[in-house]
């Protein structure tokens, strides 16, 4: 049966769209983040090369966004179609349901590393899993309304902790950690940017939340502004891990921000072990990654297939779980994540700027005067 999802009740703000997208770019790069990026630079550059990163994705978002702008009330499933053609576009959507369902099963796994190394050390990783992707999938049928309200209260919570665990761990902060600046040279900083602007993925999903908007003519604002909240939290753990551990530790350790956490005590204070509230908040930020994702995989093949998406929110369960369980070990799991991120650029970039030079060219999908409302099937 036709289901039309984009009824005033899943109608959602211009602010609630910005912290959509924060809330999913916000998510296990906070953990990894500094490793990567001093193994190609080798240099304490890391925070510039993340601000350039984030640059970039503010432009790509910018034009996804106007790409979307020229499809009123039709999501990145619907108006590839229009622009490419029916069979191509379905291919291309398949692929990108693909592209969402392994990263979601990634974001499962390493929320289940993590809670088996700090916090369950003896319950089988698998047993994390499943309840993670239960307690998901209860949010994600309830639709785009429900999962931006649960964003709502989770984005001030995780930015306070962030900005509160930071501030912590200046106690144990070297400026001379950070020093040269540009040292190596910009070229340095621009080879650096291979590796942070990974950690923006995420932002793509404006070509869905487009369609959702009570006043798309300001998704650009959306966009720039969830963007923009990232790349300051991202740039202050980035200077805040490389002042305090140095580049050299940075690239050997598997979780570097995790590590500074471990440097933060205040014996004999009321709380001595603030590990837990960095977990707390990683946890809070997988959950808003995997929902999202898992919620655009099912949005996708719900309007692929024409059927409602609440049907393939749980046949994708399974799936998600047997790519969480891939991996064989903390190694594999990198590299995964190493491929998850080139696939996003892939998706976030050249696929929505490929796609508009076409609709460009080819005149399809003209702005229309009030934005009427098409509705989106699924």
């Amino acid at each position: 049966m036709k289901a039309i999802i984009n009824q005033p009740k899943d109608k959602i703000s211009t602010t609630q769209t910005a912290v959509a997208v924060s809330s999913i770019i916000i998510g296990a790069a906070i953990l990894t983040m500094a490793r990567p990026a001093a193994r190609i630079m080798n240099s304490p550059d890391i925070w510039l090369s993340v601000i350039f990163g984030g640059l970039i994705s503010i432009i790509l978002g910018i034009i996804l966004v106007k790409l979307s702008q020229r499809f009123p009330c039709k999501t990145f499933f619907q108006f590839n179609q229009i622009i490419i053609g029916k069979l191509p576009g379905r291919v291309l959507s398949i692929i990108t349901i693909i592209y969402y369902i392994i990263l979601s099963g990634f974001e499962i796994r390493m929320l289940s590393e993590l809670v088996h190394i700090y916090l369950l050390i003896r319950t089988p990783m698998e047993i994390v899993m499943i309840t993670f992707i239960c307690v998901g999938t209860y949010l994600t049928v309830g639709g785009i309304n429900s999962i931006v309200r649960v964003f709502e209260l989770y984005l001030p919570v995780v930015i306070l902790l962030l900005f509160g665990i930071m501030l912590l761990g200046l106690q144990h902060f070297e400026l001379d950690n950070l020093r040269p600046v540009l040292g190596k040279g910009f070229i340095n900083v621009i080879k650096g940017i291979q590796a942070t602007i990974l950690i923006y993925v995420g932002f793509e999903i404006m070509m869905m939340l487009t369609a959702f908007m009570k006043e798309p003519k300001k998704a650009v604002k959306a966009v720039i502004v969830g963007i923009g909240i990232p790349i300051l939290l991202y740039t202050i753990i980035s200077i805040i891990v490389i002042g305090v551990l140095t580049v050299d530790e940075a690239k050997t350790l598997a979780w570097p921000t995790a590590s500074l956490v471990n440097y933060i005590e205040y014996s004999g204070g009321f709380i001595e072990n603030f590990q837990i509230f960095f977990l707390i908040v990683w946890i809070l930020t997988i959950y808003t990654t995997f929902v999202s994702f898992h919620y655009m995989a099912s949005l996708g093949m719900g309007q692929v297939f024409n059927k409602d998406f609440t049907v393939f929110t749980y046949v994708s369960n399974p799936i998600i779980y047997i790519i969480a369980l891939l991996p064989q070990n903390l190694d594999e799991v990198f590299k995964l994540g190493d491929l998850i991120g080139y696939m996003g650029i892939f998706i976030a970039g050249i696929v929505p700027v490929l796609l508009f030079i076409i609709a460009v060219i080819r005149k399809k999908g003209r702005k229309r005067k009030g934005w009427e409302n098409d509705g989106i099937d699924t």
